[in-house]
């Protein structure tokens, strides 16, 4: 409908999908939510040049036919030249290499606890679960 307004919720990038113009401007009678604010993507690579300053390439896996990974991708892409990292986006759907690769399995969890929100819910968190936590968020 060209008529009814629509207010989105979660979409990974209205752009993409056509439902709007622009972020700034969406023009017609859509607005809404996404699920992801794209600047981010920019620190990862600023992160990765602190963990392993000598890193010059670095691969980012996507899925290509997902859109919320184009948006992702161009902020990596022009973040990555100014800190000397030359990316290659590899598309998990080409299986090419990706045979090769394992499956990865988390070896640590971490327990964080935010004793400011708990409290601002009306929450009580237990003795047993503080001396259990990680981290305490004052």
């Amino acid at each position: 409908t060209r008529t009814v307004p629509i207010v989105f919720a979660n979409v990974a990038d209205p752009v993409d999908a056509g439902f709007v113009d622009s972020l700034a401007r969406p023009g017609g009678n859509a607005t809404g939510f996404m699920q992801f604010e794209y600047s981010l993507a920019g620190k990862w690579p600023e992160l990765l040049r602190e963990i392993a300053p000598g890193v010059t390439r670095a691969a980012v896996l996507r899925d290509a036919a997902i859109s919320s990974g184009v948006g992702q991708f161009a902020v990596i892409q022009a973040v990555a030249p100014s800190l000397g990292i030359e990316v290659s986006p590899i598309n998990i759907l080409d299986g090419g290499e990706i045979e090769r690769w394992p499956v990865q399995v988390p070896t640590k969890y971490e327990l964080a606890i935010n004793l400011k929100t708990a409290k601002s819910l009306g929450l009580v968190v237990p003795p047993t679960l503080l001396a259990r936590a990680d981290e305490l968020i004052e």
